[in-house]
């Protein structure tokens, strides 16, 4: 599944480790809910080998596999913050190695609807990024041959509940450059807003040995005048 990217410092720093991955015992994360554990992954090495990035801040590292920010209960059904919630490393291995808890589209909506007003603005801001991310599943580019599950198009009440998301996202969330706003502003179908950006913005100077804004605004510009919403590889 692709992940959420938090930041793009994040993944400058991680580089291509060569790392193989390692698991130390899984982590008990207790529901604030109704009190009951899930295990989580304990990452304790990993890699970047055969990982993807996209453009709308999403990425793939099955050897660098991350705990979902916002988890849900196996037994109560509700959903948490995984950051802020109470947790304590497994004595044993009996529950083994624990899960990563990614969400699907429909239960990232639904943590979004319980959540989105009792959170701090920091949990909110990636709550938005991920439900942006799972609708975007359904129109991400994948390379030749790669396996993955293909998702369904999205409905109209999906479409326009992206549409919430982002604007939310543009109001609260700081990037590196604006072109990302554009990005996810097409991911919606809204390129005229996007356009605005792209004519308010130099393009940039291109950098192949880093992240080529370049690139991304030329992609942008091609969406925009196809009206096309589809995302594109990093790499």
């Amino acid at each position: 599944m692709r992940r959420l990217l938090l930041t793009v410092s994040i993944i400058l720093a991680l580089g291509f480790s060569a790392s193989a991955t390692q698991y130390g015992n899984a982590i008990m994360v207790k529901c604030p809910h109704c009190g009951n554990e899930k295990a989580v992954i304990n990452l304790i090495s990993g890699n970047t080998f055969g990982g993807l990035m996209w453009w709308d801040m999403c990425t793939n590292f099955p050897n660098n596999p991350e705990v979902c920010p916002v988890q849900k209960c196996p037994y109560c059904g509700k959903y948490f913050i995984y950051r802020t919630a109470e947790k304590r490393e497994a004595t044993n291995k009996s529950v083994g190695k624990g899960v990563t808890g990614d969400l699907t589209f429909a239960e990232a909506r639904k943590a979004w609807e319980q959540l989105h007003d009792q959170i701090e603005q920091e949990d909110m801001n990636e709550l938005a990024l991920l439900c942006l991310h799972r609708y975007n599943d359904f129109q991400c580019e994948w390379p030749e041959g790669y396996k993955h599950k293909k998702k369904h198009p999205r409905t109209a009440e999906d479409h326009l509940f992206a549409k919430t998301i982002v604007d939310i996202l543009i109001a609260n969330y700081k990037v590196k450059t604006p072109l990302f706003y554009a990005e996810w502003l097409c991911n919606v179908g809204e390129f005229e807003r996007a356009k605005e950006i792209l004519d308010a913005t130099p393009r940039p100077e291109q950098n192949p040995s880093g992240y080529d804004f370049a690139r991304l605004y030329d992609i942008l510009v091609e969406s925009c005048q196809q009206k096309v919403g589809k995302v594109r590889l990093i790499y």
